[in-house]
């Protein structure tokens, strides 16, 4: 099933999509949630999303996930105070993966996806060439450990511990107060994509990458 071009609106404890046993394409979404879940999937579940804006209106908004051989793979996204909660049950392959390349997340409390255990290698959790930012004083990754999300080329806006395949750095957004995650062009997220396993020909706004000498980490590529 294939929903492009729309907005899902949910109320207050709604959730906009619940998949179980099936594939599900998202291309150029606005999903708006109530105040548990935007999104949900359960056993051998797939959501492909692209230029998917998820925007919160109450706390506690996630993107949830419980269950074995569930596959999330996101690209050229953003997510506003929007959590990613992923349980898995999986006890051996094929398992479970999840991946977001080429996002920004926004969560002022930080992001709890890279929180947890040792995964077992055919459970896969990663984030790709992608900007995690937190409000002052909070990890961009919330109780993160190396051992839990792959990471590559990505920028944290502040975390307490080295995570390897991040660097923390401000991404400069244009204006957070307005939830504007274009890049001023001293960002450090621009021209800084690393090689990853998700090649991109366009960007939130549908603009072609790359712009310039490589693509731009995050949602959005800079063009002067």
């Amino acid at each position: 099933m294939t929903v492009q071009d729309a907005n899902l609106v949910t109320a207050n404890n709604g959730v906009a999509v619940e998949l179980q046993r099936c594939t599900m394409q998202l291309q150029h979404v606005v999903m708006t949630g109530g105040s548990i879940r935007v999104a949900g999937l359960r056993s051998d579940a797939t959501l492909r999303a692209d230029r998917l804006d998820v925007q919160a209106t109450g706390p506690n908004q996630i993107v949830g996930a419980n269950g074995e051989r569930y596959h999330i793979d996101v690209t050229n996204s953003r997510f506003y105070e929007t959590d990613v909660a992923l349980f898995v049950a999986d006890t051996g392959p094929p398992g479970t993966s999840v991946r977001f390349a080429y996002s920004t997340f926004y969560i002022s409390d930080g992001l709890e996806m890279c929180k947890g255990p040792l995964l077992p290698d055919y459970i896969k959790f990663s984030i790709e060439n992608s900007i995690v930012a937190a409000g002052a004083g909070f990890d961009a990754l919330k109780q993160a450990t190396p051992n839990t999300c792959v990471l590559t080329g990505t920028i944290l806006n502040g975390q307490s511990n080295v995570l390897p395949g991040a660097r923390v750095a401000d991404p400069q957004f244009i204006d957070l107060s307005t939830f504007d995650f274009h890049l001023k062009p001293t960002s450090p997220a621009v021209d800084a994509a690393a090689a990853g396993t998700v090649a991109t020909d366009h960007d939130f706004d549908g603009r072609g990458r790359p712009q310039g000498a490589k693509s731009d980490v995050g949602a959005y590529e800079y063009a002067p």
